[in-house]
């Protein structure tokens, strides 16, 4: 920072007389302390209101396109090693939440794609409060298994086969609690439907 010199007295040479110096004057401006405090200053409301603005600039990022299902084509003619077509069809989604899947229209891919099974992952949704729209596929046998907290986790899984047997959780109170895991058993093969927690701290079981 810049000093600041005040005006001074000496004395000349030859009179004898006090002279006075020059005044300087500093070019550096002084920070405006009270503006500065009230700037730093961040109130209960402005939080709140920051915290609007925020949310609704993420909300404005959000990815509203709607998929034209009619557009594509749903044909398979790949083959495997053996030269054979597929037999099976196995889809799987996290949807990220049932009912505002549905409401964007993704049934529409099931009806299109037909898989044997299809997967659903963080469905956050009670099996009593499930949307009407899921009995348009009624050629599926579906199985739910939802968290006890509301609005969060969940899975589902539809078979147009109907499984030997079906498991609902992995034995472990504090993950079957979310609704995380459903298993289906057929004569030939299992398939887990899982939705992992996310990044945390690993406990072994």
């Amino acid at each position: 920072m810049a000093s600041i010199r005040a005006p001074t007295e000496s004395t000349s040479k030859d009179s004898g007389t006090p002279e006075k110096k020059q005044k300087v004057e500093s070019t550096t401006k002084l920070p405006d302390l009270e503006a500065t405090a009230s700037a730093t200053l961040t109130y209960p409301e402005e939080k709140a209101k920051g915290a609007v603005e925020e949310k609704q600039s993420k909300a404005g990022l959000a990815n509203n396109t709607k998929t034209n299902w009619e557009m594509i084509d749903w044909s398979c003619t790949k083959k495997n090693g053996y030269d054979q077509t597929h037999n099976m069809k196995i889809s799987s989604w996290n949807v990220g939440g049932l009912k505002r899947w549905i409401k964007k229209g993704c049934l529409e891919y099931v009806k299109l794609e037909m898989p044997d099974i299809f997967c659903l992952q963080e469905t956050r949704c009670k099996e009593n409060d499930l949307p009407k729209e899921l009995d348009e596929l009624g050629n599926y046998n579906k199985y739910w298994l939802a968290s006890k907290k509301d609005g969060y986790a969940g899975v589902g899984l539809f078979t147009i086969k109907k499984p030997l047997d079906v498991l609902y959780g992995i034995g472990q109170k504090e993950q079957d609690d979310d609704g995380r895991c459903i298993t289906a058993e057929y004569e030939d093969y299992y398939v887990v439907c899982v939705y992992v927690p996310n990044a945390a701290t690993i406990t072994a079981y």
